[in-house]
């Protein structure tokens, strides 16, 4: 019985295991879905320029628009071309994030498969430690078995030399007893003897 529920822990913790590592092949499928999504969308982004260069730009723009002299229309393109930066800008900074997005997931990702990785091989020595379980436990019932049948056939025989003896003891009669001619064959007197006897 201990056999068997040392047999049942084993498969509980490979079966978690199993479990932890579907729920790690979810997080990789995930991240690679989300990555080949973002990397799609980096590519069709290639253009934008980084966040640095257009706040640079944006700020440049500013100081000018305050610091010069220009003219109402001068200053009204020069805001317009500041809206334009910024809104540049706020691009820049989503394709920044998802820059930033992608290498966090890279990084999860290495350490997510190592993680898969490592499961894979407590899942292989917990399959070994079900397997070397199982056959001890099948291992010590055959050897139970054999026990019981070489009991019950040494039984058997004794059983069989003991009717045998006392079928041989019927015949033989007791061990004190002598055995008499007579027990063995039947003796007659021929008959010239028997005319000599009776004279």
């Amino acid at each position: 019985m201990e056999q068997k529920e040392g047999t049942n822990g084993l498969e509980s913790k490979k079966q978690g295991l199993i479990e932890e590592a579907k729920r790690l092949d979810r997080l990789i499928y995930g991240r690679n879905i989300e990555k080949k999504t973002l990397e799609a969308a980096l590519n069709m982004k290639k253009d934008v320029p980084p966040v640095g260069r257009l706040r640079k730009e944006a700020e440049e723009l500013e100081f000018k628009i305050a610091t010069e002299a220009i003219t109402r229309k001068d200053e009204q393109d020069l805001l317009k071309l500041v809206k334009s930066v910024k809104s540049r800008m706020q691009e820049a900074v989503q394709v920044a994030r998802m820059r930033y997005r992608l290498q966090r997931i890279e990084q999860d990702m290495g350490i997510i498969t190592k993680q898969r990785e490592d499961v894979e091989a407590k899942i292989g020595e917990a399959k070994k430690a079900v397997v070397h379980e199982r056959r001890s436990a099948e291992h010590e019932r055959f050897r139970g078995e054999r026990q019981v049948r070489v009991a019950e056939n040494r039984k058997m025989h004794e059983e069989r030399r003991e009717q045998e003896k006392k079928e041989m003891e019927k015949f033989i009669g007791g061990v004190d007893d002598g055995v008499e001619l007579g027990q063995i064959a039947i003796i007659r007197k021929k008959k010239g003897e028997e005319g000599a006897e009776s004279g």
